[in-house]
């Protein structure tokens, strides 16, 4: 028996060791962790260094062809970058951490290792002592903690949240082909799309900061290159649709497109949104290449999509309508800006946002004039996929043709409407 308990014991840990060391791949042209992939976008840091509570602004990002990481910590007090990155011969993580505090700290690098799937421990040997920090995520909750001791004594301890995330956000999910050369990239409630033409490719929103990764794995997995996207167009300019969109333009080349309304808040990485904004960046700042209007059109190797203004989630939310086709015949396909009223909104007008009631009442009017043959939305839950198509099923573009249920879910965004305001209902109901 105790032999036997040996062996599992030793099999456990060569599992453990393979899959941490499975995560920490070496690669000459990128670094790819996909535990530190978690880390990636702008964060709330909370917690203590010593006795002194912390507040912190928290962003982490990949920089330098994927093979650094680079953190910065800013509050009123304190400030550092911090650049990670694998040392590929010697099997370990490069911590170069500088700070305020100038040279005396900055000329130390630290190493580390995954002492878990879920932790990544470095140690730092400073000119007054060893410092140990380590990095543990939770994902159950989404969250890291940095756990910090020096000698035998705890340093401090820090959290980093995000309030407004949700686990199926960032919840990978099976890419498929949806009608003709209309494809979901998207996570398993972000929904992205890629349209692929002969002249390259356009993409329909990029999720969460740290998406980028899981929207170019599914792109490859296509059989598509992810630099042949040469135009990435957005719904809106929430934080959960353009959180990607810096990363993929600077990898890519491509030109960025949004509605003109949204056009300040992806310059200045969501700090002016109505709603979220007002705390510093919720992600990497972009300037647009094209503010979108209505009616505009985008055009790319024999593409042309036709856009729709659909203000009052956000001013400039826009909805798109192409026609796509496959070998039996041709589609035309709305990817839809569902016009979803926030908690936060009130009526009749609201700080930073004066004619929102107006904008829903005309877009919940001119949605249901839409005609078309398949319809999506920028969230997988709005038109249901999970329950209309399972993974590994076959090309079926039908399922997408769901008239009644676009109309239900017009119809209770009408009732949260009403709920908001009664004074004056959208005119075609």
């Amino acid at each position: 028996m105790c032999r036997q308990f040996q062996i599992l014991c030793i099999a456990a840990l060569l599992a453990l060791t393979t899959a941490t060391h499975a995560q920490t791949p070496c690669d000459s042209t990128r670094f790819n962790d996909t535990l530190l992939d978690k880390l990636v976008g702008y964060w709330d840091l909370r917690g203590k260094i010593g006795n002194r509570e912390v507040t912190n602004h928290f962003s982490a990002k990949w920089i330098l062809n994927h093979q650094i990481m680079e953190l910065h910590f800013k509050d009123t007090s304190y400030e550092a970058l911090v650049y990670l990155g694998y040392d590929c011969e010697k099997h370990r993580y490069v911590a170069h951490w500088l700070d305020i505090l100038g040279g005396k700290y900055s000329e130390t690098l630290g190493y580390g290792t995954r002492t878990s799937l879920s932790t990544i421990a470095f140690h730092f040997d400073y000119p007054d002592g060893p410092f140990f920090n380590q990095f543990i995520y939770d994902a159950q909750q989404h969250s890291w903690h940095l756990h910090m001791t020096s000698g035998n004594k705890t340093w401090g301890d820090e959290y980093l949240t995000q309030p407004y995330y949700q686990a199926v956000w960032f919840q990978d999910y099976e890419p498929f082909r949806i009608a003709g050369n209309l494809y979901y990239v998207g996570s398993y409630d972000l929904a992205c799309y890629l349209i692929t033409t002969p002249s390259g490719h356009i993409l329909i929103n990029t999720g969460i900061p740290g998406s980028e990764d899981m929207i170019r794995k599914h792109v490859e997995a296509l059989g598509f290159r992810f630099k042949d996207i040469k135009i990435v167009m957005i719904t809106h300019g929430h934080f959960d649709h353009v959180g990607g969109v810096a990363a993929i333009k600077e990898e890519t080349g491509a030109q960025v497109m949004i509605g003109e309304g949204d056009g300040n808040v992806l310059a200045d990485g969501g700090n002016s949104d109505v709603i979220m904004g007002g705390h510093g960046p919720l992600f990497e700042a972009v300037m647009a290449d094209r503010f979108l209007r209505d009616k505009d059109s985008v055009e790319l190797g024999g593409m042309k999509i036709l856009v729709l203004h659909h203000p009052g989630h956000t001013k400039g939310a826009c909805s798109y309508l192409f026609t796509v086709k496959d070998e039996r015949r041709s589609y035309r396909v709305l990817i839809a800006n569902m016009p979803t009223i926030l908690d936060a909104v009130t009526f009749p007008s609201m700080k930073g946002y004066p004619d929102v009631q107006n904008d829903f009442a005309y877009t919940l009017d001119t949605m249901r004039k839409i005609q078309f043959d398949l319809w999506m939305a920028s969230h997988a839950n709005q038109f249901d996929l999970q329950a209309k198509r399972k993974p590994g099923d076959a090309y079926h573009p039908e399922v997408f043709g769901d008239r009644a249920g676009y109309e239900a879910a017009l119809d209770d965004l009408r009732k949260a409407y009403l709920k908001k305001n009664t004074s004056s209902p959208p005119s075609s109901y």
